[in-house]
């Protein structure tokens, strides 16, 4: 199973979840189907420390307060 196929089926049992894709094959192709499955990035090895920050930051849940 490839990182796409995890992907795919990391969405459809939770869709909640936030993914990073880390491939080795830094193709567009396989950057554009990534993100039209909802990968929260995609960044490319070997991984170096400031994409790595900049994805995980990305990937966190937004917090919201409600106006009273």
């Amino acid at each position: 199973m490839d990182g796409i196929a995890v992907l795919e089926q990391v969405k459809q049992t939770h869709p909640e979840t936030e993914v990073i894709v880390a491939t080795a094959f830094g193709e567009m192709d396989l950057a554009i189907r990534a993100l039209q499955l909802d990968a929260s990035d995609f960044i490319t090895k070997p991984l170096h420390s400031e994409a790595l920050t900049i994805a995980l930051e990305g990937s966190k849940p937004v917090t919201t307060t409600a106006s009273s």
